[in-house]
């Protein structure tokens, strides 16, 4: 299992030397506290993932498709960007099964529900990095 982290799920708690966790660049990129603390999660085993060309097409593909009047998700004009919707992206684009295995499955980390449903349309696990911290 890898577990993709939200802004809003980044606790000391949870980060135990682990090599499960990822972050997204652009997730970290949008909150400063957390942009302080780069050296910090890598040092706790958190990979930070850079957005590549095939969650790029899947974004377009989910954004397009699925949730252009989603305005709970999408937040481009209130300066909060599309972090939300890129997780789905990238979760989305690397359980594409592309060969023979199955790909490993991902749950994302967060507390935000619109992002919680957004992701159960995808069959998408969440859990709150609460929750988390007392099943690991």
């Amino acid at each position: 299992m890898k577990y993709l982290l939200d802004t809003n799920s980044v606790a000391n708690e949870l980060l135990k030397k682990r090599g499960d966790f990822f972050i997204i660049r652009d997730v970290l990129s949008e909150s400063p506290r957390l942009r302080e603390k780069e050296i910090e999660l890598r040092s706790f085993g958190v990979t930070i993932v850079e957005v590549t060309i095939k969650q790029l097409r899947k974004l377009k593909e989910v954004v397009l498709f699925d949730h252009c009047g989603n305005l709970k998700l999408i937040r481009l004009y209130t300066n909060m960007g599309m972090a939300d919707v890129l997780m789905l992206a990238y979760i989305l684009s690397e359980t594409e099964q592309e060969g023979l295995f199955p790909p490993e499955p991902w749950t994302l980390v967060t507390k935000d529900a619109p992002l919680s449903d957004a992701a159960k349309k995808y069959d998408i696990e969440c859990v709150s990095a609460d929750l988390l911290v007392k099943t690991l």
